[in-house]
């Protein structure tokens, strides 16, 4: 079971990332019309600054550069109570950076703009361990965007509205671990949960504690889930990365493998 404290953190710090297909105050106009088109999800690893994989960034830079959108379209969508209902703040992405050694580590970096009083700003970073500590048949849960924008909308009279807001929950546990068990390094991790295009970059995590073990980047058959085993170390490497890069541009350059904790 997955504690309530741990979900309620967690959700506040899972973001959509995707494209406004409309400018911010038109989209606002008519929040339930289904105009943002979500490629994946993210979460917070730093002030402002939010982790996914790498071709979730890719792909929304190919999707801007077909429609011939600006790029100030480009944008994180965060959700968080509000009275009775939920409130969604949508944030411009101001830079992305992206993991390229070692090669099979998807990996892409965000930071994104809020105003000085968005509660965004008040929210410290997900936890993420020095290194990995894990067993197979440990569980774990999943968070994110299953199937991107089309789980959040249907058709009501003759046109389609968002009818449901946030992220998709799912519980299992670690099948196994890449190369090898008990291997000192770990490169990836096989997961029993299902898969689907939207969740690439969702926070894979402990559901007792909500410490993050790993993120989310392909699958198989839409049956088992992989994802990138993640370390403190690794993430303190990927901002170093992403902060080389100037406003507007890739920053690109190789990060920390993940070793295991002593006992695990």
């Amino acid at each position: 079971m997955v504690s309530k404290e741990v979900i309620a953190a967690i959700r506040l710090r899972i973001c959509a990332i995707g494209v406004l297909k409309v400018p911010v105050t038109e989209f606002a106009n008519d929040p339930i019309a289904p105009r943002f088109k979500i490629f994946g999800t993210g979460f917070l690893v730093g002030p402002l600054t939010a982790l996914t994989n790498r071709h979730v960034l890719a792909n929304v830079t190919a999707y801007i550069e077909k429609e011939a959108l600006p790029k100030d379209r480009r944008h994180l969508a965060f959700i968080r109570p509000d009275g009775q209902g939920i409130a969604e703040s949508f944030h411009e992405i101001e830079k992305m950076g992206m993991a390229t050694d070692p090669k099979f580590l998807d990996l892409g970096l965000v930071t994104f703009r809020a105003n000085p009083d968005d509660p965004i700003r008040t929210l410290s970073p997900v936890v993420i361990r020095p290194d990995f500590f894990g067993q197979v048949g440990d569980p774990i849960a999943v968070y994110g965007y299953a199937f991107g924008e089309n789980l959040l909308k249907r058709e009501i009279g003759k046109r389609e509205r968002t009818y449901r807001f946030g992220p998709v929950l799912q519980h299992g546990y670690i099948s196994a671990i890449a190369p090898y068990e008990h291997s000192p390094r770990v490169d990836r991790l096989l997961l029993d949960v299902r898969t689907a295009c939207g969740m690439s970059g969702s926070p894979v995590f402990d559901p007792a504690t909500g410490t993050i073990l790993g993120v989310h980047d392909s699958g198989f058959e839409d049956a088992v889930a992989f994802a990138i085993p993640l370390s403190s170390q690794m993430i303190s490497d990927l901002i170093a990365v992403h902060e080389s890069g100037s406003v507007g541009d890739r920053g690109s350059g190789a990060v920390a493998w993940v070793t295991r904790a002593a006992g695990a």
